[in-house]
């Protein structure tokens, strides 16, 4: 699956919590790499997807595995 406007494709899932979803893909240099995705979906969800958020965005100043954030998208019903 080729998501557009990003620079990997999902190959499979490889896990799923409450609020996010892990995705095996395939990098623009074609290396495997691993995708998070975040979902707040509901208010309930809103304080750990901003942890969450709030953890990565210190971790990217600082590990080198850590390589972009690809978007972040707010979704209401």
């Amino acid at each position: 699956m080729v998501v557009e406007g990003s620079s990997w494709w999902a190959l499979q899932p490889v896990g799923r919590d409450q609020v996010q979803q892990l995705l095996c893909g395939l990098g623009d240099s074609e290396a495997l790499t691993e995708v998070k995705n975040i979902c707040c979906d509901s208010l309930e969800n809103l304080e750990q997807v901003l942890a969450e958020f709030w953890a990565l965005t210190c971790l990217k100043r600082h590990h080198q595995n850590l390589m972009q954030f690809e978007e972040c998208v707010t979704q209401c019903d």
